[in-house]
């Protein structure tokens, strides 16, 4: 084993580095052990865990408003909930557009996929209408409300106005019902109203371009043939969707994606439900709500220009049906959903850096 990970005591890791005593997160991610709250203690076993996040790149958090050094664990566990997203203020020093995530920033260069897939070879990547309209009616990220709904009206014959949608949250009741309504008379109007739709959406957000998880769609083409769009939320470790939410569904060419990197837990919004990958992966590996489900890679990369995402929609709104039951009960038996993951990559990947890693962690799972 490198003397540099011969931790004193491994537990004090960070980002799979030996962390001598007095880091600046020592506290809060002690707290964060300690919860009840499995969301809690994933979010510590990552942050001890992920060897994707470079040194260079921990520097640079490090000196990013509002880290503290007394942070706790609820505080830093609401930084990584917003670290990186657009129109926020950028990581100390960062040369991105105020349009970019953090996951571009130069200093994630070692997550850069050089040896990626063939051009031709497919993506699929998989989004919430339901968010995609809160997120534009809560935050009103947009040039001019009126210019949408000018626009829209042009398109549809739905009767939307966002403020009437922003009106009704945080009564989330009220809002999915109408959210509800909507996906089904845009449904029937056809699949060209739908993405013509969505895509307006996309470029009224002003400068709202976030990355895109993506799977390879060789890997989830049965759940989409058969439209089970409950086990391919599953099968891609999509817990932050809820019953009957609507879904989009993209997919598109490896070469139309551009640059391709592998995810980190920085990328993740503090989710419990992503498991960092062993060293000899290429790409992420992401972690099944079903264990008997097998695991698909992930990747990360910029949102497709309109152009490329106009031709890449697959057809309809869809909703996620018997999805609730099956993704409650693996969020309360999170630590054992972890722990079946972690067994599979143990057999998956046993390259003496990965043997390695999973010793150094042992006590994390």
């Amino acid at each position: 084993m490198n003397k540099e990970l011969e931790a004193e005591n491994i537990t004090n890791m960070v980002f799979d580095r030996n962390a001598a005593a007095g880091h600046q997160w020592d506290g809060a991610l002690n707290d964060l052990e300690a919860s009840d709250g499995h969301d809690d203690v994933a979010l510590h076993d990552n942050c001890r865990m992920d060897h994707r996040v470079s040194i260079e790149r921990e520097r640079n958090v490090l000196n990013s408003p509002g880290l503290t050094r007394d942070i706790d664990g609820s505080g830093l566990k609401a930084f990584w909930m917003n670290y990186g997203k657009p129109l926020n203020p950028k990581p100390f020093g960062s040369t991105l557009k105020t349009d970019e995530h953090a996951c571009f920033d130069p200093l994630n260069r070692n997550n850069i996929i050089t040896n990626g897939p063939a051009g031709f070879d497919q993506l699929v990547h998989v989004d919430s209408f339901n968010r995609l309209l809160k997120f534009a009616a809560r935050n009103h990220l947009f040039t001019d409300p009126n210019i949408f709904e000018d626009e829209f009206a042009k398109i549809s014959n739905c009767d939307l106005t966002l403020r009437n949608l922003g009106s009704h949250l945080p009564d989330n009741n009220i809002f999915n019902a109408n959210v509800d309504k909507l996906a089904t008379e845009l449904n029937g109007q056809g699949n060209d109203v739908v993405r013509n739709t969505v895509l307006l959406l996309r470029r009224t957000l002003r400068e709202y371009k976030p990355f895109w998880w993506a799977c390879f769609a060789e890997e989830v083409a049965g759940y989409i043939q058969e439209k089970d769009w409950a086990q391919l939320c599953l099968a891609l470790g999509l817990g932050h969707f809820e019953e009957e939410e609507w879904i989009l569904i993209w997919r598109y060419n490896v070469a139309d994606a551009g640059q391709l990197y592998r995810p980190t837990m920085l990328e993740t919004r503090a989710s419990p439900y992503h498991y960092p990958s062993p060293p000899s992966s290429d790409y992420g590996v992401a972690m099944p709500l079903n264990a008997s489900l097998p695991a698909c890679r992930e990747i990360a990369h910029k949102a497709l220009p309109d152009g490329v995402a106009a031709v890449a929609r697959v057809g309809e709104l869809v909703q996620i049906k018997d999805f609730a039951g099956e993704k409650h009960q693996q969020f309360n038996e999170l630590p054992k959903t972890r722990r079946a993951h972690n067994n599979r990559l143990k057999r998956e990947f046993t390259e003496t850096e990965d043997n390695e890693w999973f010793e150094r962690h042992k006590y994390t799972i």
